[in-house]
């Protein structure tokens, strides 16, 4: 499978995936296309009334968008995405839950410390950590 194949067939799994929580919204499936946008790209308007902080952890500073009512949700992008990833359904899904958007050690507008040697810098467990 192509990289091109596999970006449209993840690209179409999430939005199927998504649908189920903007059903009875004006938003349809086909609007919902899972693009990326660079993070020195994402205007403050993607996540009108959120707040954003930079927390230091013990191996990164990790940017955050947080925002909502509810229960929490911790909401992770995938590899290469950022937070900005969740900026067309965090609307919609603050109205019910307390949302936590990061920025993964490496990406967007977190600190990018070294990997070391091993890469173990950027291993799931360091990520975990944070």
């Amino acid at each position: 499978m192509s990289t091109h194949d596999r970006r449209e067939f993840l690209s179409k799994s999430m939005a199927l995936g998504l649908e189920p929580l903007v059903a009875g919204t004006a938003l349809h499936s086909a609007e919902l296309v899972v693009e990326s946008v660079p993070a020195q790209q994402a205007p403050a308007e993607f996540f009108d009334g959120f707040k954003r902080e930079q927390i230091k952890t013990s191996g990164a500073t990790i940017n955050t968008v947080y925002g909502g009512k509810g229960s929490p949700l911790l909401l992770l992008h995938g590899i290469p995405e950022t937070h900005v990833l969740w900026r067309k359904v965090a609307p919609l899904l603050a109205q019910d839950y307390f949302l936590v958007m990061p920025d993964l050690r490496g990406y967007g507008h977190s600190s990018k410390p070294p990997g070391g040697t091993d890469h173990f810098g950027y291993s799931k467990r360091a990520m975990a950590q944070d």
